[in-house]
C-alpha cells in the first residue's frame, strides 16, 4: 500500500508539472505566434485529421446503424418508429458522435504521438533538445495540441453526418418512413 501510495503520488507530481509546463508553452504560444512550428502543426493535422476521416465516418456510420436498429426493434412494438430518426439525430449529435470521434482520435493519434516521442526518448532526440535549450514541450507538444484542436470539431462534423446517414439508411429500410420524412424529423429533432 505504501508503495502503491509513493508511487501515485510521484505520478500525480509528475503530471501536475506537465500540465504546468504546457500551460506555460501555450501561453508563450499565444504571446508569440510566430515562434510556433505551423508547418509541424499542418502535417499533424493531415495525420491525425485527414487520415482519420474514412474511420471517423465508418464507425459513425455504423453507430448510427446500430442506433437505429435498436430503435425500430424495441419502438416498433409500441407503434413508434417514425421517431427513430429523432433518437438517432439527438443522440448522435449531442453525444455519441463527439464521444466516438474523441475515442477514434485518442486511439489513433494519442498512440501514433506517444510511440513517436518514445522513439526520441529512446534515441535521445529529446535529451539534445533540452540540452541545445529548446523548450519540448513548445517543439513537439504544442504542434499536436494544436493540431487536434483544430481537427477535432472538423471531424465530429463529419462524424454526426455520418451517424445520421446510418440510421437513416436503417431507419428507411427496416421502418418504411420516406427519406424525406427521415430528413425533416432529424432537423426538427437536433433543431
Amino acid at each position: 500500500i505504501g508503495k502503491g501510495t509513493s508511487k501515485f503520488i510521484e505520478d500525480t507530481k509528475s503530471f501536475l508539472g506537465f500540465i504546468g509546463e504546457l500551460s506555460s508553452a501555450v501561453y508563450c504560444s499565444i504571446r508569440h505566434p510566430g515562434k510556433v512550428q505551423w508547418k509541424e502543426t499542418i502535417y499533424y493535422m493531415d495525420k491525425s485529421g485527414a487520415n482519420a476521416v474514412p474511420i471517423v465516418f465508418l464507425i459513425c456510420f455504423l453507430m448510427g446503424a446500430i442506433l437505429a436498429f435498436q430503435g425500430v426493434v424495441q419502438m416498433g412494438r409500441f407503434g413508434l418508429s417514425v421517431y427513430v430518426a429523432n433518437l438517432v439525430g439527438l443522440s448522435i449529435v449531442k453525444e455519441l458522435g463527439a464521444l466516438m470521434v474523441a475515442i477514434i482520435c485518442i486511439g489513433r493519434a494519442g498512440s501514433a504521438f506517444a510511440a513517436e516521442i518514445g522513439t526520441m526518448k529512446v534515441s535521445e532526440e529529446l535529451d539534445a533538445m533540452e540540452t541545445m535549450g529548446l523548450n519540448t514541450n513548445r517543439f513537439l507538444v504544442m504542434p499536436k495540441i494544436i493540431a487536434l484542436v483544430c481537427v477535432m470539431p472538423l471531424l465530429t462534423i463529419i462524424g454526426d453526418v455520418a451517424g445520421i446517414l446510418g440510421g437513416m439508411v436503417v431507419g428507411v429500410l427496416k421502418s418504411g418512413i420516406s427519406v424525406n420524412e427521415f430528413y425533416l424529423r432529424t432537423i426538427q429533432a437536433i433543431s
